[in-house]
């Protein structure tokens, strides 16, 4: 980051205080909102601080904040004022630079790392200032590329997933730096895996999990549950809110989909657990994280292929619905695959060996833990190493 230039009231670099210091992280967020990219930044702090880093996250305050509080300490939580929604796109954007700029007085830190564009780009103003080194994590395939010259211009870029690692060269034009990391399951437990249990008796249990947004297309999953209620007794829960709740609800009871939308679940495995498979349906993904997590608890994924990497739900890991499939035809991929005992098996076999050998946070974090360390290294005073 020889390129930056250091404004006269900034801090000076963090490496500055001599060789031996613990690494310093600032995970920079839109909100804590309980969304894919904010589980992984704490998931990812968590796991630098068990390896003696400091890792601290910003963000405007939502559901998340508690649990990144219990991972790293309520010192290392930065919860700002305002909202996502409210103050216009310029009063926010002022508003985390202004927040930013405080958490690295505060903080110092060696490195800020953004897990959104618009924070990406608050970090690269803010840490010119600082003399402080940017990276940043694309978590999502973007279906429109906007602001295309102000995007993915951090030092380095992790991409979770090959497609998302191929748009930012393809639709963004930056082909060097970027590094497919992947992802982990960030919501685990020590509850023991149960063995799907055959339907016999009572209705096929189908589990969706995410918010109620345009990417997830919940209107997609009440009506292939719809289609696949008037085949076999089947019945529904979706855990998320988000603002297309209302209208998908009135959709299901249009339909006569037997969907229960049963807000936000805290504990994402046991619903995982109490369900016969997990539907996918989104429109667009990265690697999402619920898959991976029915993946842990060894149960069947059925998705439309823009649901996650190809990588995650190809070779018989899962069902894969073709994007250009109707609501009829996803209907009998669901319900024909669970019916088959012997194929479900394998299917959540080969899930699990995939996860444990592509998935672990070791494998998806090292190379994170190691550009850190390499822009440190190159950060700090010559003649130092910290």
């Amino acid at each position: 980051m020889s390129g930056l230039t250091t404004g006269p009231d900034a801090v000076g670099p963090a490496g500055d205080e001599g060789p031996g210091a613990p690494l310093r992280v600032v995970h920079v967020l839109d909100s804590f909102t309980a969304g894919g990219a904010q589980a992984v930044a704490v998931q990812l702090s968590a796991w630098l601080a068990a390896r003696g880093a400091e890792a601290h996250l910003l963000g405007v305050d939502g559901p998340l904040a508690a649990d990144a509080r219990r991972s790293l300490g309520p010192a290392r939580v930065h919860v700002r004022p305002g909202t996502v929604a409210v103050g216009g796109s310029v009063g926010r954007f002022v508003a985390g630079l202004r927040a930013l700029d405080r958490a690295c007085r505060e903080v110092r830190p060696h490195v800020l790392h953004a897990h959104q564009r618009r924070e990406a780009l608050q970090c690269l103003l803010v840490g010119a200032r600082h003399g402080v080194p940017v990276v940043e994590h694309a978590h999502t395939y973007l279906p429109r590329a906007g602001l295309r010259a102000l995007s993915f211009r951090s030092a380095a870029v992790f991409a979770v997933s090959d497609h998302v690692g191929a748009m930012i060269a393809d639709r963004f034009g930056r082909r060097d730096g970027v590094l497919v990391v992947g992802n982990a399951p960030a919501r685990t437990t020590d509850r023991p895996v149960l063995p799907v249990p055959p339907p016999g008796g009572r209705p096929l249990r189908i589990v969706g999990l995410g918010r109620l947004v345009e990417q997830k297309d919940p209107l997609r999953f009440v009506r292939v549950v719809a289609a696949a209620a008037r085949v076999v007794d089947v019945e529904a829960v979706w855990h998320g809110d988000g603002p297309l709740l209302d209208e998908a609800r009135a959709l299901a009871s249009r339909l006569g989909a037997p969907v229960v939308f049963a807000g936000h679940a805290d504990d994402v495995p046991a619903r995982i657990d109490a369900a016969d498979a997990l539907l996918m349906t989104s429109a667009w993904e990265g690697l999402p994280l619920v898959v991976l997590e029915a993946f842990a608890r060894h149960r069947p994924v059925v998705a439309t292929a823009a649901s996650g990497a190809p990588g995650a739900l190809g070779d018989g890991r899962a069902v894969v619905v073709p994007d250009d499939a109707d609501d009829e035809t996803a209907a009998r991929l669901l319900t024909t695959a669970l019916a088959d005992r012997t194929r479900t098996t394998e299917q959540v076999s080969l899930a699990a060996g995939w996860l444990a050998r592509r998935a672990t946070p070791d494998a998806v974090f090292g190379p994170v833990l190691r550009t850190y360390d390499e822009l440190r290294r190159r950060a700090a005073p010559r003649g130092r190493r910290p």
